[in-house]
């Protein structure tokens, strides 16, 4: 099974992040002996630690998987120091979404071959979740591996449980398509 690194800080740290919990949760369920934190409580990852971990899984030949916002795995790739952040073949990392009030940041495209370049994986080994707490769920996504464009986002799919509808918002009640 592959070791899950989470690029945020545990449960205990910030026990009030429905994110946090998710992963926590992941790596409690997935791989509870074999799962790390390298987040701080300010809110960005060690790089430091990361490198060592993942310096482990690289001679150990075990495969990773990286939870992380997008602005962690930023973060993390832009602050490398020039050490090696390639990942053991077999390895994902899962990026969930967007950068929040960030005004200062890369276009999709260029952000996700940063990513690829730096991890060292193929388009297809980014896993990209997004969660609405309106929606009660999250979506998942991939991209094709055949489909090399790194400007064009994966078409995400969510769980059959949502349902989706749209509403006029002065009424609340259901639009028909096209009104």
């Amino acid at each position: 099974s592959h070791t899950l690194i989470s690029l945020l800080p545990s449960r205990e740290a910030w026990p009030h992040s429905s994110l946090v919990h998710m992963f926590d949760l992941l790596m409690e369920h997935y791989n509870p002996n074999g799962s790390f934190h390298v987040g701080t409580t300010v809110g960005v990852p060690s790089v430091s630690e990361l490198v060592k971990r993942l310096a482990v899984a690289q001679q150990q030949e075990k495969p990773v998987l990286i939870l992380g916002t997008t602005l962690s795995h930023m973060y993390a790739v832009d602050n490398d120091g020039n050490h090696d952040l390639a990942l053991p073949p077999g390895s994902f990392i899962l990026e969930t979404g967007g950068t929040k009030n960030q005004t200062d940041h890369e276009p999709d495209g260029a952000r996700l071959q940063k990513f690829l370049q730096s991890y060292g994986i193929p388009v297809d080994q980014v896993i990209i979740e997004y969660g609405m707490a309106e929606l009660g769920s999250q979506a998942y996504g991939r991209q094709n591996a055949e489909g090399t464009n790194t400007n064009s986002r994966p078409t995400l799919q969510f769980p059959p449980w949502v349902l989706c509808s749209t509403l006029d918002p002065d009424t609340l009640r259901p639009v028909k398509i096209g009104e």
